[in-house]
């Protein structure tokens, strides 16, 4: 009995002592995961179409990235929000009511978000609001232009950053 009893606590502390040694495997930097990615998958959450189509046009021509069609698929979630303002209209009854038009959204603010898809941390975000000359259209479109290029240049930087270990 007691021959077994130091076979059991033998072997226990083998394996006490091999799961302590064991490392734990090691997370990917943000820069790790922006460089490794291959494909995304591109989000609009805004209720302005502008924001996403000016993403979506810029990840087309971007030969980084391979867009694709679910979020299961993909490396990374390129998520673009913004913010409108609503336009104001009388009711007939003479209270004013928030009513939201198309022809009628101002978009305040953009915002671009990278999130790595398996586990949604987020890897980039900014944002940038709709300044300068032009329509409101051409403004909010220079936003998402200014966003897209700050990304680009992380990215590009990433890769240097992996390059050199």
């Amino acid at each position: 009995m007691h021959c077994k009893q130091l076979i059991v606590f033998s072997l226990f502390f083998l394996v006490s002592i091999a799961a302590v040694s064991q490392e734990p495997p090691k997370s990917l930097s943000a820069n790790a995961r922006l460089s490794a990615a291959k494909s995304v998958y591109l989000k609009n959450t805004s209720k302005s179409d502008v924001p996403f189509s000016v993403l979506e046009a810029s990840f087309e021509g971007w030969p980084k990235y391979f867009v694709v069609r679910t979020p299961e698929e993909a490396d990374l979630v390129v998520q673009v929000d913004a913010p409108v303002e609503t336009s104001m209209i009388q009711e007939q009854d003479g209270e004013k009511k928030k009513e939201e038009k198309p022809k009628d959204l101002v978009v305040t603010a953009v915002k671009l978000s990278v999130l790595d898809s398996h586990n949604h941390v987020v890897l980039w975000s900014a944002s940038d609001r709709p300044t300068g000359k032009g329509t409101k259209d051409e403004k909010t479109i220079a936003a998402t232009q200014r966003l897209i290029e700050a990304f680009r240049t992380r990215v590009a930087s990433a890769e240097a950053a992996e390059n050199k270990q």
